[in-house]
């Protein structure tokens, strides 16, 4: 009897690991120590966010980014206008981004032009895939008007953008991209 349940032991323990794959089945022993990390693999907070100053068309732009280096923040500063774009995430998705654009006091019309905010939040379920997006625009009041809502497929791919009153076309503003790092 101790014989048969070896046997039997045996075979369902082939059973079950030869259908395991190798990880690595084309990897060398030497390549396998070498480092092949990325900016940004690691959830690495110990780190700092990161500052970058460059400039484009001789106007400063400051761009930030988290530990893992991903993309948070932009501020471009143009001469009348100061452009800000903010990504806030959840896990791998960019599920809020803010457009703003500041106009300073204009002392020659003795007015100061509007600023514009426009924010776009995704819906997100308990397994990262996206239910549905809506745009704000954002009033100097701070009082926020729906703009467009957005309709997304099984694979997190924008199907459908419509304005506040369910028409689609082209005068329909779209969300950023949703990027997975």
């Amino acid at each position: 009897m101790k014989k048969l349940l070896c046997i039997w032991f045996i075979f369902l323990s082939m059973l079950a690991f030869s259908q395991i794959e190798n990880p690595t089945p084309d990897l060398e022993l030497e390549s396998s120590y070498q480092n092949t990390e990325k900016v940004g693999d690691k959830w690495d907070f110990s780190k700092k966010p990161i500052k970058s100053i460059t400039k484009i068309n001789g106007n400063k732009v400051v761009d930030h980014f988290d530990s893992i280096g991903r993309f948070i923040e932009r501020n471009v500063f143009w001469k009348h206008v100061t452009e800000s774009v903010l990504h806030k995430y959840q896990g791998n998705i960019i599920v809020e981004t803010t457009r703003k654009k500041t106009h300073p006091f204009d002392a020659k019309l003795h007015k100061k032009t509007p600023d514009e905010t426009i924010t776009t939040k995704l819906n997100i379920d308990d397994k990262g895939k996206i239910i549905d997006g809506k745009t704000f625009k954002i009033s100097e009041d701070g009082i926020s008007k729906i703009i467009s809502y957005h309709y997304y497929d099984k694979k997190n791919r924008l199907t459908k953008s419509t304005d506040s009153t369910g028409l689609s076309g082209s005068n329909v503003s779209t969300p950023p991209t949703t990027s997975i790092h």
